[in-house]
């Protein structure tokens, strides 16, 4: 759970870059035969585009206006998100 409101922009930030990463998965999806239809509805491009939801999220992000600190816990919440992540995906497919 992120600590303060500043740290839930990084963990949002984390989160909603992880659709451009959603591509490649979604890709390599089709060739098994999945799609935005059927089992890889969850890595299917917003209905706008891709590139363009990311830049409307994050000119809406850079509006902001943070003080120094408030900027640096959201960093920290980024930072903290990855980890997360990384974290949960060693723990469901160890090597």
């Amino acid at each position: 759970t992120p600590a303060t409101p500043y740290a839930a922009l990084g963990w949002l930030y984390c989160s909603e870059g992880s659709n451009l990463g959603a591509a490649f998965l979604y890709k390599e999806t089709q060739q098994i035969g999945l799609d935005g239809e059927r089992g890889a509805r969850h890595l299917a491009a917003h209905p706008d585009g891709r590139g363009l939801h990311w830049r409307q999220f994050t000119t809406l992000l850079d509006g902001l206006e943070l003080n120094e600190e408030q900027r640096q816990q959201a960093i920290q919440g980024a930072s903290d998100a990855f980890a997360f992540y990384r974290q949960a995906l060693r723990e469901i497919f160890p090597q």
